[in-house]
């Protein structure tokens, strides 16, 4: 597989997603991964930097829009390790599907701030998809609140909101 660099315009998600195939395949054979997918993988990994900066700048406007100090607002990109994980757990899943590659976070310190700032945060954002974990909690009692938006920057990328 070519190895991308610095000058390479963006991989197509077709790239992305045979890329995923190649690494499941590694992972389900139990073989190494080849260096070069690896490097491939972070490439992609660390692209959505670009994708995540405008995200982050407007939940915190948002926050502090709405006047609530204690919020804490936080962003991340998922770790090869956790990305590879996800990829063996989840065997249908294309990577360039993988809708929470890059995230951002919002601590709340009331449970009854999560339904107005998640409208504030779907007025901003083009939302894909949600996954709502307050009406009904996971398994292990967490609840909270996920919007899938589009990248601002790329429309092929997914950028994940919980709060």
């Amino acid at each position: 597989m070519k190895i991308m660099t610095q000058s390479d315009p963006k991989p197509k998600k077709s790239q992305i997603n045979k890329l995923g195939k190649k690494l499941r395949e590694c992972l389900k054979s139990r073989v190494k991964i080849d260096d070069a997918d690896l490097y491939e993988l972070q490439n992609y990994r660390t692209s959505f930097k670009e994708d995540i900066a405008p995200v982050f700048k407007t939940i915190s406007e948002i926050c502090k829009k709405r006047g609530e100090k204690n919020n804490i607002v936080s962003f991340r990109i998922k770790r090869i390790e956790t990305i590879l994980s996800k990829i063996e757990r989840q065997p249908t899943m294309a990577l360039g599907n993988m809708g929470d590659i890059a995230g951002c976070r919002v601590i709340v310190n009331s449970f009854s701030n999560i339904l107005p700032l998640s409208e504030e945060i779907h007025a901003a954002f083009k939302v894909k998809s949600i996954n709502d974990y307050t009406k009904t909690r996971k398994s292990d009692g967490y609840n909270g609140y996920h919007i899938y938006i589009e990248s601002p920057i790329d429309s092929n990328k997914t950028i994940e909101i919980q709060i």
